[in-house]
């Protein structure tokens, strides 16, 4: 078998919902796609399971928990750690007192 043969996927396991059997018959590929995508695993045409990569499942966990941050990949900085040119860039960005009277931002 040549080796693009093998790492090809089955036209029946293509779509996102993958019946039980064809998932018995076919566990290594279904898991290969999973790895890819979320497989939907059905028993008599109906959804039972959600096959899915685990950091993916991880992330959705944390972010059920709060851990907003965490489960994005985003740290926190304290302004005083900051150099004074990365302040000043921000400072930069900041609206004016008259825009934020007059509701508009000068973008420009």
């Amino acid at each position: 078998m040549e080796f693009a043969a093998m790492t090809e996927i089955s036209p029946r396991l293509q779509a996102d919902n993958i019946s039980l059997t064809n998932f018995h018959n076919n566990m290594s590929e279904c898991l290969d796609l999973a790895l890819r995508q979320k497989v939907t695993l059905t028993k008599h045409g109906r959804a039972q399971w959600h096959v899915t990569e685990a950091s993916y499942l991880e992330r959705i966990e944390a972010l059920a928990r709060g851990e907003i941050f965490a489960a994005l990949g985003i740290r926190h900085q304290l302004s005083s750690d900051l150099d004074e040119a990365t302040r000043a860039r921000i400072l930069a960005q900041m609206p004016t007192d008259a825009e934020v009277e007059s509701g508009r931002w000068n973008d420009a």
